[in-house]
């Protein structure tokens, strides 16, 4: 065969692998990796501190919305200190001037909202449904706003508003802002509300120049007392009635009387009779009120209380007595700050004590439990992960997405997540698989998949779920297809199929049994080496008869341990390209070595690869391998390096024996799942609200913006054993092989592998009779390699050297195949398509 001309030529050829430094379009790796946009926060992540209902339109079409004002993120925002909830999706409104809203109400057929806008000064601003107006602004917090006489009232701790004395309270008439009567002198002002005259509560003794305990009442031009309240009151809430003697002011607080009555944090003033009396206490000191009217004669009253520790936070007056709208999941460690009712179901805004993040401020009743009021996006954490061809497979305690029913299982990517049947149900969801001949296998606590019995492990083939004979006895927690299309299990269960076989055991299809004997305690993490062996991690101390702290390789059927092991639980392992074995868990030391969380394996040592000062301080839960030998690990919030920096996620560079870690910026919680997809990005789940400032909520991408490619070009043609496609198997990333594979060779050709630097198209015939028609080389012939011929399937590959220098050279691939006779003697030449290659870096 003639070799044909090259386009033009290159100024030097390729060996075995890629010449560092002759490449014509090399440049130098500065390869940032790129957080790409997710998934919605599906609720409210943060503290709420105020809520309203909102008509932007008044009497137009649109109905209302409930409003919440905090610091949360929500929906595309990772922080905000307002926004709106429709009942289905939370909805921006512009950009507030606040970014931590304290008090809202609607005054003029306008939004206004109060909070805090940095550096010590806090707003106050009105929102017309398209823009923003500024009305003041105060030297201290605003709690409370209400309106009186066609005014606007502000309450809270301020001594200024917009520079002039307004101490604690304030009044704006539209154009400007005054003192009423000289305003609160001292204490705080907490709650407000139009009864005839405006009531003021609060924790203060004086309202311009009178005494008063707890509670003032503005009449338009001047304070008066009401009964004494011997403690603070936080809320206030009014029932319009028809008549006087149907019209009620309700306090809630911290006192434990009013005047002379005993009042366990509430009381209620009669209109008719201006008298304070006793309702039937609450456990707790009231936090908020909300009346609702129901009748002409009748109304409903909830309460939310401020027991810290408590999950039952509302409570609704029945008659002669309090009952408790049910606990609200999660909600320990929170105070309940606002009530309202919105789309016929009660609403609670919480706000956590602490410096933490509530998931899940703002809650609704749904006539018998609380929900958190939920927007696009998965509405719980993702526990596992796995490659589905170009989807990913993602497995845990989410019940839905964007309205869309999962049931802890869902295929696809973010922003489109797909269902599996009905999912899998009475549990979660802690492994998940993909099987060669496409099927997925999840594992975990369930007992339903699909809607049929199964004992926490079931199959899907693509239409039905079935479960895996009699299943496990107990939580599955890892999952490793063979290439023969068994799968080992590992988790906390002591029966497999009705078999002993604690910890580890082996499906073939259609049948349990034991793997090389069982463990003393729950395989958490299993993985196979590049030589076939299987690694398994976990809480053990013994498998299959041999002492192996908590990790152990399995070589035929026979486990052994893997030096002396860790010394504490293991809950995840991988390989790196170069064969060292990493594991990350709870432990301190691997081996002799000290070692936090994070291990290394090489030639039958442990190496040490993070310090308690330089790298991990939580346990690792999670870990990837990256093609050029750096990894990454996942875990929750670690402090690292002497400047503390915070993160969830982290890459190991270095090298073997360095303990080296660059964070990256995860949204605080916790990774607990990571993989690689064919395309190179990064998956990453668990429990988050995104990374690098965007949004991408319980499951995140990185991709490196110097990505490798190797798009097809052109068509193979038509030989001997049909056509010959080649496809990518491995992308050309930096410091990896790449890997391709053709098939449509016949058995009885010869294979030459082609990578040529200068692109072309010459038919293969207009160079040599034996070319077959529509068969072309793609490519300049640089390098031309013999290669080994399967029948059916030929896989090639090269070698990308670890240099800053390829990154980004381009190539092309291609395979031609020399079809020849019974004697040997050539009777054709056909040829694949060919690949562009770019050579990348993650």
């Amino acid at each position: 065969m003639r070799q044909a001309q090259p386009l033009f030529r290159s100024r030097c050829r390729l060996a075995t692998a890629l010449i560092v430094g002759c490449l014509h379009q090399s440049m130098v790796a500065q390869c940032p990796l790129l957080w790409l946009p997710g998934d919605p926060i599906p609720f409210a992540h943060g503290a709420v501190r105020a809520t309203t209902l909102w008509d932007p339109d008044g009497a137009g079409p649109l109905v209302p919305l409930l409003v919440v004002g905090g610091d949360f993120g929500a929906g595309t925002s990772f922080t905000t200190g307002l926004a709106s909830f429709d009942g289905t999706a939370w909805l921006a409104l512009g950009v507030p001037p606040m970014s931590n809203t304290t008090a809202l109400t609607v005054f003029q057929g306008q939004l206004v909202a109060a909070g805090d806008s940095g550096g010590g000064l806090v707003r106050v601003a009105s929102w017309n449904g398209s823009a923003w107006t500024l009305l003041g602004t105060a030297d201290n917090r605003v709690n409370v706003m209400a309106v009186f006489n066609g005014n606007l009232f502000v309450g809270g701790r301020f001594a200024t508003m917009n520079g002039q004395v307004a101490r604690r309270i304030a009044q704006w008439d539209g154009g400007a802002w005054t003192e009423p009567g000289g305003g609160i002198p001292t204490g705080e002002v907490l709650a407000m509300a139009s009864f005839g005259n405006l009531y003021v509560g609060g924790g203060f003794s004086r309202a311009g120049a009178i005494t008063v305990g707890n509670m003032a009442i503005w009449n338009g031009t001047a304070w008066a007392p009401t009964a004494v309240f011997n403690g603070a009151v936080r809320a206030l809430a009014v029932r319009s009635g028809a008549t006087p003697t149907t019209s009620f002011l309700f306090a809630g607080g911290d006192f434990t009387s009013v005047g002379v009555t005993p009042a366990a944090r509430i009381a209620q003033l009669t209109a008719s009779t201006n008298a304070w009396t006793a309702p039937p206490g609450l456990p707790n000191s009231c936090h908020a009120l909300h009346v609702r009217n129901t009748g002409t004669l009748t109304f409903v009253l909830h309460a939310a209380v401020g027991d810290i520790a408590a999950l039952e936070k509302v409570w609704r007056l029945n008659g002669t007595a309090w009952t408790s709208l049910g606990p609200i999941a999660n909600a320990g460690g929170s105070l309940p700050t606002s009530l309202a009712f919105f789309n016929g179901q009660q609403v609670v805004g919480l706000m956590p004590v602490g410096n933490v993040h509530l998931d899940g401020a703002l809650h609704l009743h749904t006539g018998t439990r609380w929900v958190p009021a939920a927007g696009p996006g998965l509405d719980g954490s993702v526990y596992a992960m796995a490659a589905a061809g170009s989807d990913v497979l993602i497995g845990g305690n989410f019940t839905r997405f964007s309205g869309v029913t999962l049931n802890g299982i869902a295929l696809g990517r973010p922003g489109n997540w797909q269902p599996l049947g009905s999912g899998l149900t009475g549990g979660s969801v802690l492994a998940v698989c993909r099987l060669a001949n496409g099927d997925l296998v999840a594992g975990g606590d369930f007992a339903l998949a699909g809607g049929i019995g199964t004992s926490n492990i079931a199959r899907w083939n693509g239409t039905a779920w079935s479960p895996l004979g009699p299943g496990t006895n107990g939580p599955v927690s890892a999952l490793l297809p063979l290439p023969n299309g068994d799968i080992i299990v590992g988790g906390g269960f002591t029966l497999a199929g009705g078999i002993n076989s604690r910890g580890v055991a082996r499906w073939n299809g259609t049948t349990w049994s034991r793997v090389g004997g069982e463990a003393d305690n729950v395989v958490r993490a299993l993985t196979l080496r590049r030589d076939g062996r299987v690694v398994a991690g976990g809480s053990f101390t013994v498998i299959g008869g041999a002492t192996a702290s908590r990790i152990a390789t399995l070589t035929g059927n026979t486990w052994t341990a893997l030096g002396s092991g860790l010394s504490g639980e293991v809950d995840a392992i991988t390989e790196l390209p170069n064969g060292d074995l990493l594991a990350g868990g709870s432990f301190l030391t691997a081996g002799a070595v000290p070692t936090p969380f994070v291990a290394r394996y090489r030639n039958n040592s442990w190496l040490a690869q993070s310090t308690l000062a330089e790298g991990w301080d939580v346990p690792v839960q999670a870990l990837a391998a990256l093609p050029d030998g750096d990894y990454v690990a996942g875990a929750g919030v670690s402090l690292f390096g002497t400047n503390n920096v915070r993160s969830t996620i982290a890459r190991h560079r270095g090298g073997a024996v360095s303990t080296t870690w660059n964070e990256f910026d995860v949204a605080d919680s916790v990774v607990r799942c990571m993989v690689q997809m064919p395309n190179g990005d990064l998956l990453i789940g668990g429990t988050f609200r995104g990374g690098g400032g965007v949004v991408s909520a319980n499951v995140a991408r990185l991709r490196s913006t110097c990505p490798a490619a190797a798009p097809a070009v052109g068509l193979g043609c038509v030989g001997a054993g049909g056509q010959l496609a080649l496809t990518v198997t491995q992308l050309p990333w930096l410091g990896s092989t790449f890997l391709a594979r053709t098939t449509g060779v016949p058995a009885n050709a010869a294979v030459l592998s082609i990578f040529g630097f200068q692109p072309q198209s010459v038919a293969i015939a207009s160079l040599v009779r034996e070319g077959l028609p529509g068969c072309n080389l793609f490519t300049s012939l640089d390098v031309v390699q013999a290669t080994g011929n399967t029948p059916g399937a030929i896989v090639t590959g090269l070698a990308v050297p670890l240099s800053s220098n390829l990154v980004g050279v381009q190539l092309r691939h291609q395979v031609v195949s020399l079809e020849l006779n019974g004697s040997g003697g050539l009777t054709g030449i056909a040829s694949s398509n060919a690949l562009g290659l770019v050579v990348g870096a993650f």
